[in-house]
């Protein structure tokens, strides 16, 4: 019985584990996935926010960027059909990277979009919008 409930508690650990997983790519892949949904909530939630800014400036910032994605979605009508990762370069002490994506859209057009990340406080990749 015993060998069971810690095979049981392994076999959860790895299935969370390869659900939360935070590489910059993933959450690249994420981010870009979002904005196609229109899932514009969880898009900025993916952004990084500097530390030192307090929860109050962390709302009004959230909800401005929040705002311009809203509009920005409204006004394009393009949708994405796929994306498929180039490259991720992860920078040597480990906190920043860049992932670049080849997008391809329903119109036909072809772009490479590039994802600049950072980490957090609590070490998890964001979005780094002031790139």
């Amino acid at each position: 019985m015993k060998t069971i409930k810690w095979m049981f508690a392994l076999v959860c650990a790895f299935v969370l584990a390869a659900c939360s997983s935070n590489t910059p790519t993933d959450v690249a892949k994420k981010a870009m996935q979002c904005v196609a949904d229109g899932k514009y909530e969880q898009y900025v939630d993916l952004v990084y926010m500097k530390p030192e800014l307090s929860s109050d400036e962390v709302k009004q910032q959230k909800q401005g960027l929040l705002g311009l994605l809203q509009t920005f979605g409204a006004q394009n009508g393009d949708k994405m059909k796929s994306m498929e990762v180039v490259s991720e370069e992860i920078s040597e002490d480990g906190e920043t990277a860049i992932v670049k994506m080849n997008v391809v859209y329903e119109s036909g057009k072809e772009k490479t979009e590039t994802t600049h990340l950072r980490k957090d406080a609590d070490g998890d990749w964001k979005i780094d919008m002031r790139k």
